[in-house]
């Protein structure tokens, strides 16, 4: 039910900001008086779509009860590799200055600590998903452009959807029999929306560099609620803009 609610959410927010923002044709007003900006910036500023190649940075840590294990240990998160693709849709308004652009990226991560106390063995604990679904609604300006070279920053919302989350924790023991404790993603009701900065360059309109800082997210908590997973994204890579 909540899922639903995101989508439709993302769906209205996509709707009434491209409704006034991707094609809007001169008045009659302009086109006697032989105003052709508009024209001029649909050739100029025509909507792009694109794909995307880049590395996920990770960094997390786990937040709250001091004496739980998972609290206590340091986390190691691995870089993974990130694909997105979307469209920006440029304001004919503004001479192609202000865009929107819907994208769907995917992701993974995997974070995983160990610590050993002397009285018990050693427990490992490891966050983990296989896939993270991401559609976003970005809202971005173009600061400067020429013929060679654009520069562009932006800012918007996402929504995470989770493919194989969960949280493993594996005790090993000298005197003991080792044992697992494995929660999964219905358990953990992990973060669902987050936001993000981001800004990138454009070469001749067809090869871009971009990054993107997002806001740390809560994965995931331990079903008793003793803490919380808090997963930080910083994303960067290469874009292929293209008109169809």
């Amino acid at each position: 039910m909540k899922t639903s609610k995101y989508l439709i959410l993302f769906a209205a927010l996509f709707t009434l900001a491209t409704r006034g923002i991707a094609q809007q044709p001169a008045s009659g007003a302009d086109i006697l008086q032989g105003d052709d900006s508009t024209v001029h910036a649909q050739k100029m500023y025509p909507s792009r779509f694109y794909v995307s190649v880049g590395a996920s940075f990770h960094k997390f840590k786990v937040k709250g009860n001091r004496q739980a294990i998972a609290t206590l240990t340091d986390y190691d998160a691995e870089t993974e590799p990130v694909i997105a693709a979307g469209v920006r849709i440029y304001s004919q308004k503004s001479n192609g200055r202000f865009y929107v652009a819907p994208q769907l990226s995917l992701f993974r991560y995997h974070a995983e600590g160990s610590i050993y106390r002397d009285f018990s063995g050693t427990t490992t604990t490891t966050f983990h998903a296989d896939a993270i679904i991401n559609p976003q609604f970005n809202a971005g300006y173009l600061v400067y452009r020429n013929a060679f070279l654009s520069w562009n920053v932006q800012a918007g919302a996402g929504i995470f959807f989770y493919i194989g989350h969960e949280e493993r924790e594996d005790f090993e023991s000298n005197t003991t029999p080792p044992w697992t404790r494995v929660t999964v993603s219905d358990e953990l009701k992990p973060d669902r929306v987050h936001v993000h900065a981001g800004t990138g360059i454009t070469i001749r309109e067809r090869i871009g560099l971009w990054a993107n800082f997002m806001t740390p997210v809560y994965v995931g908590s331990q079903a008793s609620g003793f803490y919380s997973g808090v997963l930080t994204a910083r994303q960067a890579g290469l874009t292929y803009f293209f008109s169809l």
